[in-house]
């Protein structure tokens, strides 16, 4: 009545497959009624399991977990050397179907991931795992065992991007049965051996073991142990043994843009064989004839000194009675990209659509003679893609409000190119920031009216006085010397320049007119007339109690309206204009006229 070791390293006829105990890195099964299954154990041992049936008397725990591999075993040196492991499998149970009490498997072993490259490269996290598999089915029996965590070799050189290495071990398996029954044991870690001193900061790993199941009914383990003190680990300065193979590799396609070669053609740096090589690079019209290449032709790398437009290559490399001959490599030489020149720019206005910017007389040349575009826009942070359609041959702006340049990326394969720059010089429209002020004054006064505008250089200025042009008045100020009647109006100012034209508020000046001979004046501060100007009624804050004669005249003299003992006049019946208010106080000899302005 003992549950199934999990797999680990022993030989094929190995006799106790069942059982509590581990062979090697083997979880161990439950023995006893419904003990936990161990788990499996790498560097890192596998977790006893949980304890025999809770009626079992007393409950004994035979559930064991699979030893770990010492590290005297992760060497490339001694009688142990070279040695790969993969991760123990995880111990089962004993079940009884006819009593529905079912046992979880135990969960698989981690494999061994060897990788062999000058640089490995992520593009968004990769993670490669070489992890132990958790159980996640829950028993009704005993629990499995969780699988140990395998090896990952890596011979690399460089690494690129964000990398994630696992090799954590499984979570042993939970039970949910009325009475306690055992869960199963965790997992052990396993390891990462590296060649160099130690992995870069972009690389990060994961050597934990995995975590014991638990009985769900009270969350406890009931006897699978929860840690322990070795885990996975990691290793560098690996060498790793090669023979029959120089791992000698060539990029594909390689395609050279310029007028000579310049740079190396991609090639691996050979590993095995004796630890020394020799080179032979050789070239190729049709992949079938081979010569020596020419040049410097017996090194590592190599720089091709002839010239077609398309020529093949390879490399064989020897170490000690291995020969090794590579892939053939392409190499495509085009020419540099020219006649990348463009025409447009110049002088716009804001938000104005700007004509096309357009290639130039001479059409494009080199490359393959197939073009791809991106026209980009300058910003303080330097160029950026261009809006709107922007991988044309032409290019329209969107309407600009600001000075702004343009260039051109041309691409063809390999070849790059950008074409010199044109600028768009955007002018502004002029702008009002402050209109002239309204005003009265009296006759033989003077006045000067202010405009203040902005927009591009230069600014046009022409004043106007009730809509006709005023004759040299065409600065940003205009003066009226002493002032007459006629002098009364709206005054505005048109400000235009190359991009349109705007006209200011209009102000309004009331030229006060000389007081008509016949009508007598008296001077004094009282009365007060309010408000001044008016349109429907004004009021009058008499210079003493008594009566009083109030005759409203126009500015030529003549009588509009008379008035007794009253504070006010009614104005609703005037036309809007200059009179004059003569107030006459009989009891008092006292006379006075006010200006007084009727608006609409």
């Amino acid at each position: 009545n003992a549950g199934l070791k999990g797999e680990g390293i022993v030989y094929e006829g190995f006799p106790y497959k069942r059982g509590f105990w581990y062979v090697a890195n083997a979880g161990g099964g439950g023995n006893g009624k419904y003990s936990g299954g161990g788990g499996g154990g790498n560097h890192g041992p596998g977790g006893w399991a949980g304890k025999e049936l809770e009626t079992c008397s007393p409950p004994n725990n035979y559930g064991g977990g699979g030893r770990h591999i010492p590290p005297g075993f992760f060497t490339n040196e001694g009688s142990a050397r070279n040695r790969l492991f993969m991760g123990g499998g995880g111990g089962t149970s004993t079940h009884n179907s006819d009593s529905s009490r079912f046992a979880t498997a135990g969960g698989n072993g981690g494999g061994i991931v060897i990788l062999i490259t000058d640089t490995l490269q992520s593009s968004s996290g990769n993670t490669i795992s070489s992890s132990g598999s958790s159980v996640t089915d829950t028993a009704t029996a005993g629990g499995g065992g969780g699988g140990a965590g395998g090896m990952v070799i890596l011979d690399v050189n460089k690494y690129l991007g964000d990398i994630h290495i696992a090799v954590s071990g499984g979570n042993g398996g939970h039970t949910n049965s009325p009475e306690k029954t055992g869960p199963g044991g965790f997992g052990g870690a396993g390891f990462i051996w590296f060649s160099g001193n130690k992995l870069p900061g972009n690389v990060t790993i994961d050597t934990t073991n995995g975590k014991s199941g638990i009985w769900i009914q009270s969350g406890t383990h009931y006897g699978a142990i929860t840690s322990s003190q070795i885990s996975g680990d990691i290793l560098g300065n690996l060498i790793l043994p090669i023979s029959g193979t120089l791992f000698n590799y060539l990029e594909d396609k390689v395609i050279f843009c310029g007028t000579e070669f310049t740079d190396t053609l991609p090639a691996s740096p050979p590993k095995g064989g004796t630890g020394e090589y020799t080179f032979l690079w050789e070239q190729s019209a049709d992949k079938i004839n081979w010569d020596t290449a020419y040049g410097i032709y017996n090194q590592m790398n190599y720089i091709p000194t002839d010239d077609p437009d398309t020529i093949f290559f390879r490399r064989i490399v020897r170490s000690g009675v291995i020969s090794d001959t590579s892939n053939i490599t392409t190499v495509i030489h085009l020419l540099p990209i020219s006649n990348n020149a463009i025409e447009g720019g110049g002088i716009i206005c804001e938000n104005q659509d700007p004509d096309a910017i357009i290639q130039g007389s001479l059409p494009l040349s080199g490359g393959t003679g197939y073009y791809e575009y991106m026209w980009e826009i300058l910003t303080p942070e330097g160029y950026v893609p261009a809006t709107g359609i922007n991988n044309h041959l032409n290019y329209t702006p969107q309407p600009l409000s600001e000075n702004t340049t343009y260039r051109r990326m041309v691409k063809s394969e390999n070849c790059h190119s950008y074409s010199n720059e044109v600028e768009f010089e955007v002018k502004r429209y002029p702008r009002i920031i402050e209109s002239p002020i309204s005003d009265t004054i009296n006759t033989g006064d003077s006045i000067r009216f202010y405009v203040l505008a902005t927009g591009s250089d230069p600014l046009n200025y022409q004043w106007m006085h009730d809509n006709l042009m005023i004759d040299m008045a065409t600065d940003t100020s205009f003066v009226i010397n002493g002032a007459i009647a006629n002098n009364t109006g709206y005054y505005y100012c048109i400000i235009e320049n190359d991009c349109g034209s705007i006209s200011s508020d209009s102000a309004y000046l009331l030229v006060i007119p000389d007081i008509p001979g016949q009508i007598p004046v008296v001077q004094t501060t009282k009365p007060v007339i309010y408000p001044n100007p008016a349109s429907k009624r004004i009021f009058i804050d008499h210079a003493s109690p008594g009566e009083n004669l109030i005759t409203v005249y126009n500015v030529s003299g003549i009588i509009i309206k008379t008035v007794r003992n009253t504070s006010s006049v009614d104005l609703e019946d005037m036309a809007a204009g200059v009179y004059y208010l003569k107030i006459e106080y009989p009891e008092q000899s006292f006379v006075y006229i006010r200006p007084l302005i009727v608006i609409p």
